[in-house]
C-alpha cells in the first residue's frame, strides 16, 4: 500500500540571529532531509545538499526553526506511520549589497 507523505500544518519562518545575519549577506537556500514521527512531530532533521559557508552559518537556525515545525504524518492507508521528508527553507537579507 502506498504511503501519503506528511504535510506541513505549522510552520515556523527561518529567523537568524542579529550576528548571523549581518554576516550573511547573499540569498541562500537550504534543503534539510526531516523524520516525522506517527504524530506528526520532528524527530531529526540534518541539512542536505550543497553545504557552502553561508549555509553553514545558517544551519543552527534551520533546524531550530524546523524542528518547531508540525505535519500531519504519512498515512500508510489509514494509519498514521512515521517518514521522511524534504522541507526547504530560504534566507533573504534584510539589505543586500
Amino acid at each position: 500500500m502506498p504511503v501519503r507523505p506528511p504535510k506541513p500544518v505549522v510552520r515556523i519562518p527561518l529567523l537568524v540571529q542579529r550576528e548571523v545575519s549581518l554576516t550573511v549577506r547573499d540569498e541562500v537556500s537550504l534543503t534539510l532531509l526531516v523524520d516525522v514521527n506517527e504524530d506528526g512531530l520532528v524527530t531529526d532533521a540534518k541539512v542536505t545538499g550543497r553545504i557552502t559557508s553561508d549555509v553553514l552559518k545558517l544551519q543552527p537556525a534551520a533546524l531550530d526553526t524546523v524542528r518547531r515545525w508540525r505535519f500531519e504524518p504519512a498515512r500508510q492507508g489509514n494509519k498514521a506511520v512515521a517518514s521522511q521528508t524534504i522541507v526547504k527553507l530560504s534566507y533573504v537579507p534584510l539589505v543586500t549589497r
